[in-house]
């Protein structure tokens, strides 16, 4: 599980901080917004790394502590999108509804993997 995780936070830490502010005028979303959810990406694939590499033990409280951060996080992105919904432009939120649903179905399968 941790280790889908790491795969998935870092395609999102890529994407949110290089690819997607290269194209910003195209997303709408503004650069620092997207440099910030690229950061907490990146966290979220190091906590996951580390537990899927066994530097920290995979215990289903730390799984489940994954859950809610990602929860959180897909909240947090739904939050930015309505606050700049003014600002985001169709493929802005074509490339965020398509994360959440990865990051759902992610979600989904770390709680079956309970």
């Amino acid at each position: 599980m941790f280790l889908i995780d790491a795969v998935g936070a870092l395609v999102s830490a890529v994407m949110l901080g290089v690819a997607l502010p290269l194209m910003q005028e195209r997303i709408g979303l503004p650069s620092s917004v997207l440099l910030v959810l690229a950061a907490i990406a990146l966290l979220l694939m190091v906590y996951s790394l580390a537990h899927a590499s066994g530097v920290l033990p995979a215990r289903p409280a730390r799984l489940r502590a994954l859950i809610a951060f990602n929860i959180a996080y897909g909240a947090l992105t739904t939050v930015l999108l309505a606050a700049f919904a003014g600002e985001v432009k169709a493929l802005g939120f074509v490339y965020f509804i398509a994360e959440l649903c990865v990051l759902s179905a992610v979600v989904w399968i770390e709680i079956r993997g309970l």
